[in-house]
């Protein structure tokens, strides 16, 4: 070697070494970025090149044994990784700066700057080596240990993973809950390309939500996870991610685990390696398939939060977007509403993803209606989505009660010439419209469209609303406005989709109506031969001697039943005179139990006319609300098949099975006078 270096020119050995630095740092990079377990490939020929140096300065420096050469020069070697560059040992000096010519000897020169290279190149190794497995893992362990000792007593509640979504749930929790975020590494190969800040902050920068959520949530404690969610292949998810000690805190019942990344499967996998703790998890997936099997398993735990359900709930909790609202309701001669609608109500959705879905789920029960003559009001409803031939049969497969005369499908691209041909055909008719077909700005552009559209086409803009799903509502505000105040004079554009408003503690959990929802449970308990409490009737449920997936559909269903009564109390408000809810005896002559074969005792002839539109209209819901769920008509009530005899007009049923309208009916009054 030490003739090739004499005979090589130092700027053309520097050149040749210069490239050789940049092959190191641009290879030693991929690896990081790609999987850093195979860094100590490059190491470890950066360590034989160097021990091959410094063996041969050695040996001209006197040490003529083969293994003296190669322990001295590993040693020096290692040295190098340790940021001491070695040009002293033996007889350096006089190998580097005595040999005649001096620093002008190429060889000497050569030398150098192979030395330089050899020492640039170990610290860049040892730097993100330190980066990435000693530093990150001590932070992430420390910071773990610290959660660990500032445990609350209220329970934990444990994010995996850093999104709007999470950030959002956690802004809604009480401040003095325990939060913690495991903020996952970019599942990408090569998320950030080879940015220089990023290879030395590796993957402690973790997602770009991580400093955003600071400001959300300054208490929280993040915890760098060592891979994603999609590379974790063993049993123990906690461990893979590099956090064992997590498994702790999952063997508490009063801990709360939230997996909702964007990825269903990586969630759904995640929820089959935890679902064995106690602690209560929810995971963002399709309320179907697996996911709804091992929610039915484990409901005691387990709760499945599925995008389009949360939607229909958010939406459930904003009166001013109910379509009682856009409907012509009758007035007797002094003004106050008759119980009945008149009239068809007519949507069209746009876009049949997830939040589709959930409008259509919200429409179709909320938008059921006694007419003039105690039938259901014409509901058409017309879903349009350039991929329907697919989306179509996965809804209805799992929606065989829904009548198809109701709801029309339709495979079209919004904004196409079919399309405002279709909507020419039914704009004059037209209630509600709900777009969701991309981003926010394609959502505003057929949103401005389609009310433009209407303006031209519809004789007047009245009992007409456009719902458009928007993640950032407030910063289109303004445009908003402006397209409000010019098309129909009043707010025609509604928007929905504010994350902070849907992904809220109380909206998954139902904390804020559980009250409200026992109300009306106790009354229909009351009227029952053998009344038991909230609380009780899970075991009443779960004692029948049937199979463990109808108990649990049952009680999914009957809770589920619960809380909708409560939301639904704001539409009866819209179609009973005040004066039937502000006077108490009228509720009161709605007896728990029949009188005399009668749902009402009192003397008003006017207020029973009334209150029995209100009992039909609660029925029409209660069918609506079963057959969107997937329910149908069938001989006898069967969970796990999903049949339910009342799935029937309501002249139909029995007049006992009649009254449990009417108790729906006595309390939603109650409740109206502030009675209950």
């Amino acid at each position: 070697m030490t003739h090739l270096l004499e005979n090589i020119a130092p700027s053309v050995f520097v050149g040749i070494v210069l490239l050789f630095m940049l092959a190191y740092f641009f290879v030693t990079a991929l690896t990081i970025k790609n999987n850093p377990k195979l860094l100590w490939i490059p190491a470890t020929l950066l360590l034989i090149l160097s021990t091959a140096f410094y063996s041969e300065a050695y040996w001209l420096g006197g040490a003529k044994t083969v293994f003296s050469n190669l322990y001295m020069g590993l040693a020096a070697a290692l040295d190098l990784f340790l940021f001491k560059m070695n040009s002293t040992y033996g007889r350096f000096t006089d190998l580097f700066y005595l040999k005649p010519g001096g620093v002008e000897d190429p060889l000497v020169l050569n030398r150098l700057v192979m030395l330089v290279a050899l020492y640039l190149c170990s610290i860049w190794t040892t730097s993100i080596m330190v980066m990435h497995f000693f530093a990150r893992r001590l932070v992430s362990k420390l910071a773990l240990a610290w959660a660990w000792f500032r445990r609350s007593g209220r329970g934990i509640h444990i994010f995996v993973g850093i999104n709007p979504q999470s950030m959002a749930l956690a802004k809604s929790l009480d401040k003095d809950i325990k939060v913690v975020f495991v903020d996952l590494p970019s599942p990408d190969l090569l998320p950030d390309k080879l940015s220089l800040t990023q290879i030395f902050k590796g993957v402690r920068a973790g997602s770009d939500q991580s400093v955003r959520m600071k400001e959300v949530r300054r208490d929280a404690t993040v915890l760098k996870a060592r891979k994603p969610l999609n590379q974790c292949t063993g049993t123990d998810l906690f461990k893979d991610l590099g956090l064992g000690l997590l498994n702790r805190w999952a063997e508490n019942a009063e801990t709360v685990i939230y997996l909702i990344s964007g990825w269903y499967p990586d969630n759904v996998d995640a929820l089959q390696k935890l679902y064995k703790f106690p602690a209560q998890i929810y995971c963002h997936a399709k309320r179907e398939g697996l996911a709804l099997r091992l929610e039915l398993i484990e409901s005691e735990h387990v709760h499945i939060i599925d995008s389009s359900f949360l939607s229909t709930k958010a939406l459930k909790g904003r009166d001013e977007l109910y379509p009682i609202h856009f409907m012509t309701i009758p007035k007797d001669a002094h003004g106050q509403p008759m119980g009945y609608v008149e009239g068809s109500f007519d949507a069209l959705v746009c876009g049949f993803g997830e939040a589709g879905q959930g409008m259509l789920s919200f429409l179709y029960e909320f938008g059921a209606f006694p007419d003039k003559d105690k039938q259901p009001n014409q509901f058409h409803c017309t879903v349009v989505d350039p991929r329907m031939d697919i989306k179509e049969g996965e809804f209805r497969i799992n929606h065989p009660g829904l009548e198809r005369d109701r709801v029309k499908f339709v495979k079209d691209s919004v904004g196409s010439e079919s399309f405002w041909e279709g909507l020419e055909k039914i704009v004059k008719d037209l209630n509600y419209v709900f777009i969701n077909i991309g981003t926010d700005a394609e959502n505003l552009k057929y949103t401005f469209d389609i009310l433009e559209f209407a303006f031209r086409n519809r004789d007047d803009m009245n009992n007409f609303i456009i719902v458009v799903k928007l993640d950032h509502p407030a910063a289109h505000q303004n445009l908003i406005g402006f397209f409000n105040t010019n098309y129909g004079c009043k707010n025609v554009i509604r928007s929905i989709g504010d994350i902070d408003r849907t992904w809220t503690w109380n909206n998954i959990s139902g904390a804020d109506f559980r009250q409200d929802a026992q109300t009306f449970y106790a009354a229909y308990a009351s009227a029952s031969d053998s009344p038991v409490t909230w609380e009780a009737r899970e075991k009443q449920i779960m004692a029948k001697p049937v199979s463990d997936l109808a108990k649990k559909l049952e009680l999914q269903r009957k809770m589920g039943q619960d809380f909708v009564n409560h939301f639904h109390t704001r539409v009866k408000s819209y179609l009973v005179p005040e004066r039937i809810w502000k006077d108490p005896a009228i509720a009161a002559n709605i007896p728990l139990e029949m009188v005399d074969d009668k749902h009402f005792t009192g003397d008003d002839p006017e207020a029973a006319e009334i209150l029995d539109y209100m009992a039909v209209g609660e029925h029409l819901r209660w069918v609506a609300s079963h057959e969107i769920n997937g329910y149908r008509k069938g001989p006898r009530k069967q969970e796990d098949l999903k049949t339910h005899t009342d799935i029937c007009p309501y002249e139909e049923l029995s007049e006992q099975v009649k009254h449990y309208d009417w108790i729906v009916v006595k309390t939603s009054l109650e409740i109206l006078g502030g009675r209950k």
